[in-house]
């Protein structure tokens, strides 16, 4: 690609673009780049490849990135607050070595949902690639995608593995919601029954009709949090890259309550520090009883996952006996990778090499959106205390002990795994599209959220979620 913009004049096109590394060095430049993104995205995707420059003489000038560049991080918080729905989720983000520097390489995929909308002063804008320009979408073309979406529900390509619906529950009708004191940079939440709920980044999605997802795991040694913290040194070096610290969700359950956090490196802390974490939310119950009380000697369970090339990577370990032990970790993918040496790599580091992928059929993903949905209490919250890490939107859950009002306003049922869970946790914490105001009297709405479960010591669900302030 490379090589095509420096020898061919007018190579750039609908789906390719090079820019300068100074346009990201500003904000104002990467709201730029994020809707040259969307507009690709609002078509059949495309890349874009930044840290290159063209002089007068028309020779190329390769900027380079350093590789700790926070270049990566800048511009997915842009595409989360610039574009409607965020267009992070569509977004692989990578430094490539070229000429002896490093380039930014940005692949964006075509949206399943669409249009992208771009925000522009205080509107949402839909915005196409007409050939390396850029023009507002059309009535007539915005009336084609909403009548292709209407198409596509009854499509054969229509999922195995999820479940869409839409609802919006009346706010007025929600019981209170119990309200649990949280240290800085934590959250405490209910979380009833054998259960528990991880909040994250998206991984998983729907597209092309899948009717299996690929399941790969393996349960390694990793007793101390040490050997632990090792773990996501091998994910980083063999799979993932740069684990930023927005991309790692993860909770800590005792009895009724659980701790959510992100950042793997405070996940390693407070499994460093569990008996302090043992003694919080010991103390949780305390303050709100529960039915089931704490028991003598606490077996916690400690869950996270992050989002990696083609799927989530989850682990799974539980404190008993004055170590960790039942430690697994693995991969879910909507499809087999194309190259799985990473995936490999990373086992072998710990004497394992898993021989088949696990297929396995049936819901295990569901997503609502659609209508708005009020949520109550909105509070603005920083759980991972980076300070690079995007906020999040603490809100009263809508579907607390109401989710058979949910399945009562759907067609057909929901199974009991995808949405048991989330009716017994009192508080999520959303990301945040399209920015917000500190008014105390701001009006926030769900955008969409994606319910993803696995059976492993508890039933799980990894969950990704957007709110939106409305504008007024």
């Amino acid at each position: 690609m490379i090589e095509q913009f420096a020898s061919q004049p007018g190579v750039e096109s609908e789906e390719f673009d090079c820019k300068s590394k100074e346009l990201v060095e500003r904000s104002s430049g990467r709201e730029k780049l994020v809707k040259v993104l969307s507009a690709m995205a609002n078509q059949n995707g495309g890349t874009v490849i930044v840290g290159i420059r063209k002089e007068s003489d028309e020779s190329l000038l390769i900027q380079g990135f350093s590789v700790d560049s926070e270049v990566i991080q800048h511009i997915t918080h842009t595409a989360l607050e610039y574009t409607n729905p965020p267009i992070s989720k569509l977004l692989d983000l990578n430094f490539v070595e070229y000429s002896g520097k490093h380039v930014l390489r940005i692949d964006v995929d075509e949206a399943r949902e669409k249009p992208i909308q771009y925000k522009n002063g205080g509107d949402y804008v839909p915005w196409i690639r007409i050939g390396d320009g850029m023009d507002r979408m059309s009535r007539d073309q915005m009336l084609s995608f909403f009548q292709t979406r209407e198409r596509e529900k009854y499509s054969i390509f229509a999922s195995e593995i999820e479940q869409r619906i839409e609802s919006s529950l009346d706010v007025d009708r929600q019981e209170d919601t119990p309200s649990l004191e949280s240290p800085r940079n934590w959250l405490i939440t209910t979380t009833e029954g054998p259960s528990m709920v991880v909040f994250g980044e998206p991984g998983l999605s729907h597209d092309f009709g899948k009717s299996v997802l690929y399941h790969v795991e393996e349960r390694i040694n990793a007793t101390t949090p040490e050997e632990i913290s090792r773990v996501f040194d091998v994910l980083e070096q063999t799979v993932i890259g740069d684990l930023i610290p927005s991309r790692l969700g993860y909770a800590i359950k005792l009895g009724e309550r659980q701790v959510m956090g992100r950042d793997h490196r405070w996940f390693v802390e407070d499994l460093e520090n569990i008996e302090n974490t043992i003694e919080l939310l010991t103390k949780s119950h305390d303050e709100i009883p529960v039915s089931n009380a704490v028991p003598e000697d606490p077996k916690p369970i400690a869950v996270a996952y992050a989002s990696c090339p083609g799927g989530i990577f989850w682990f799974e370990t539980q404190w008993r006996d004055s170590q960790f032990m039942r430690t697994r970790c693995g991969f879910v993918f909507t499809d087999l990778p194309f190259n799985d040496s990473p995936y490999h790599s990373f086992f072998s580091e710990f004497g394992r090499q898993p021989d088949v992928y696990k297929q396995q059929s049936g819901q295990q993903l569901l997503t609502i959106s659609g209508r708005p949905q009020h949520l109550s209490n909105p509070q603005v919250v920083d759980i991972s205390a980076h300070p690079n890490a995007q906020e999040q939107m603490l809100v009263d859950n809508p579907y607390y002990h109401r989710t058979d009002e949910l399945e009562n306003q759907t067609q057909g049922s929901i199974p009991e795994y995808l949405i048991n869970p989330l009716d017994g946790v009192n508080r999520l914490p959303l990301s945040i599209a399209g920015g917000y105001t500190e008014n105390e009297d701001r009006v926030v709405e769900l955008d969409s959220m994606t319910v993803f479960s696995k059976n492993l010591l508890l039933e799980t669900l990894f969950i990704s979620g957007w709110c939106r302030q409305r504008r007024t």
